[in-house]
């Protein structure tokens, strides 16, 4: 009987707690329920307005306004997603990280330190075109696809090398070598013959000696300069190039060099030149330390440098009616910082498809704006011309007024001749 009781009052109190927390889920479900009602109520007032009894829908009230903005000042209307999307599908690539490669930095005989080289700049090229064919039809006009689409098809071009004593016969590609002109002889030479008589060399950059800043100017400089950096954790290799940074930038002076990037790579000769200090903040301490840098650059030999013989007239003494005119005119031209627009130059690699784009997207039924010098003629340039055709590459057109005085009287003042041909 005793566990009959226990039992008993065991069933009571799961009874109990069921009934209790179905009275919760209950209450709980009845605050949802209202929660939901007032959502769908401040929705409903958000949605519609009451004015003068009747309801209206804002979003549609919004629409209509932009559509008049629209059909006053010109343009479209495009949704944020969809010019985003389009906006995103033509962003160029981010460039990669510039990596440092490991070389070894010969300051002088015994002298050798671990150092890395990594690029600065590099020379952003314009997309190449691709050439294809249009495939003409049997009346000899372009064939057109379902689209409307003219039918092109790949560019081949093969080159073929005939027996100079039989003319009808094609060498095969088995049969040829290469050869270097040597005078009037030719001397062929193999892919084995070339690859003996590369010099295998370590990554290195080998100091020769030292100029004068004015002895090796840096117009000549041709190719990406490259930063010289030490190796990690490599206190020995950042004092020895912050030392010699400073040497040279004390001095005036730069260092000659021979730069071998790969094992296998030609060698080049550049200079060393100095980079200005730059502050770092050591972890530890809030003292701050300054070293100094090295770049390399490439320099050409004499041989490739090329001399420009410029024929110079009768000598001409100018006087000061001429120079204050000329120093009018220059000073007409200057523009003011609001008057460039950087952002907008020609730059065939970006500039172009973004334009083109962001035209499309906010005009795409208008015809693209044609950048043709007869758009941008001074002389027909006026109050109601399409002040939307810019080009920052030409004078602005607020500048003409100005400048036409100075430029009539350099005219008179220095009148142009016209030469004879020889």
């Amino acid at each position: 009987g005793r566990k009959i009781g226990v039992k008993g009052e065991s069933t009571r109190e799961i009874d109990a707690l069921c009934a209790r927390e179905e009275r919760e889920d209950k209450l709980e479900s009845s605050k949802l329920k209202e929660n939901y009602v007032l959502d769908e109520k401040i929705s409903k007032n958000e949605k519609y307005d009451e004015v003068e009894g009747k309801s209206v829908d804002i979003k549609y009230e919004n629409q209509k306004m932009l559509e008049s903005l629209v059909n006053f000042i010109g343009g479209s209307i495009l949704a944020v997603s969809t010019s985003n999307e389009m906006f995103n599908s033509t962003i160029w690539e981010k460039k990669p990280k510039s990596m440092k490669r490991k070389i070894v930095l010969k300051i002088a005989p015994g002298i050798e330190i671990n150092a890395c080289y990594s690029l600065i700049l590099s020379k952003r090229k314009a997309p190449s075109l691709k050439k294809e064919a249009v495939k003409m039809g049997k009346n000899g006009k372009p064939q057109k696809n379902a689209l409307g689409h003219y039918i092109m098809s790949k560019v081949k071009s093969i080159t073929s090398h005939l027996d100079p004593y039989n003319e009808n016969h094609e060498v095969d590609y088995y049969q040829q070598a290469k050869a270097y002109k040597y005078g009037a002889d030719l001397i062929p030479i193999s892919s084995l013959d070339v690859e003996g008589l590369k010099m295998k060399s370590p990554p290195m950059l080998t100091i020769l000696g030292y100029a004068g800043n004015l002895d090796v100017p840096l117009s000549y400089c041709i190719g990406a300069p490259y930063l010289i950096t030490e190796c990690k954790f490599s206190n020995r290799a950042q004092i020895a190039i912050s030392a010699l940074s400073q040497a040279l930038h004390k001095e005036d002076n730069v260092a000659i060099c021979r730069f071998v990037k790969y094992k296998d790579s030609d060698p080049v000769v550049g200079v060393l030149c100095p980079l200005l200090p730059i502050e770092t903040y050591q972890a530890s301490s809030d003292i701050v330390s300054t070293y100094n840098q090295l770049f390399f650059i490439q320099m050409p030999f004499v041989g490739e440098l090329s001399k420009i013989r410029s024929i110079h007239s009768e000598k001409y003494n100018e006087n000061a009616k001429e120079s204050k005119v000329v120093d009018d005119l220059i000073s007409s031209l200057l523009q003011s910082e609001k008057q460039l627009y950087p952002e907008n130059s020609l730059n065939p690699c970006i500039q172009i498809i973004h334009e083109t784009l962001k035209h499309r997207i906010i005009s795409p039924h208008h015809p693209l704006i044609d950048t043709c010098l007869k758009h941008f003629r001074s002389c027909q340039c006026t109050e109601s011309s399409n002040l939307s055709i810019t080009d920052s590459l030409i004078t602005p057109r607020s500048m003409l007024p100005r400048v036409v005085e100075y430029l009539n009287a350099y005219y008179r003042v220095c009148p142009l001749k016209q030469t004879k041909k020889k």
